[in-house]
């Protein structure tokens, strides 16, 4: 895996399937891994959905507004790192993600 600090790659565009990790705290571990993904409204609309942890998987976590999303269907990272107060947690500091832009393939996991 090729992760890279979402800092460095501001103008990257992120995808469905990209994951940010970075450092959190309650109701997450210290460490948490999220997924874009699309809406279940199917309405073109991205957001993120817990993949590690005790909250793997249990709703989405942030939807990003639909002005945000670009015409391709992604979201570029800049974004994410400008409004992480507002999308992510206020608390939790942008400089401690990171990104995987192209995902997991499966031999990730093995």
């Amino acid at each position: 895996m090729n992760w890279q600090k979402l800092s460095d790659y501001k103008y990257l565009s992120l995808y469905r399937g990209s994951l940010i990790r970075f450092a959190a705290s309650h109701p997450f571990e210290e460490e948490v891994v999220m997924i874009i993904c699309d809406s279940p409204r199917g309405d073109s609309r991205l957001g993120m959905i817990t993949l590690t942890g005790k909250k793997a998987g249990y709703n989405c976590f942030t939807w990003f507004p639909e002005w945000a999303i670009n015409m391709n269907g992604s979201i570029t990272a800049g974004l994410i790192y400008k409004n992480w107060a507002s999308w992510v947690w206020p608390e939790w500091s942008p400089d401690s993600a990171w990104i995987l832009p192209e995902g997991l393939s499966i031999d990730d996991l093995q």
